[in-house]
């Protein structure tokens, strides 16, 4: 059963809340429920899955929403290399102090 209603400011609504043993356990219930109102889990205390947020991902993914990833990437890079390629302005290597290096103690006057 939902632990609660939100009421804490952010919330958008007086959505019911779950934890996620009760929703584990709840499951079918709560599916049923969010046909008619929308249902948030939480895991201690923070929102981890808005059904609504769920939807409204699914609809993105079904009309087409752009995909990113490893592989659109490689096939950017072959649009760009098949067009004559592109100038990368790569800033002059200088050497600089490594940040893991052990500091100096402050010299004392």
């Amino acid at each position: 059963m939902p632990t609660r209603r939100c009421a804490a400011r952010g919330c958008l609504g007086n959505e019911p809340r779950w934890n996620v043993a009760d929703a584990k356990a709840h499951l079918s219930d709560l599916l049923r429920r969010a046909v008619e109102e929308v249902q948030v889990i939480e895991n201690r205390g923070r929102e981890v899955v808005g059904i609504e947020e769920y939807r409204r991902l699914r609809a993105e993914s079904e009309r087409g929403a752009p995909k990113r990833g490893l592989v659109e990437l490689l096939r950017f890079s072959e649009e760009i290399r098949a067009q004559g390629g592109a100038e990368l302005k790569v800033p002059a290597w200088r050497p600089r102090r490594s940040p893991f290096a052990r500091r100096e103690p402050p010299r004392e006057r």
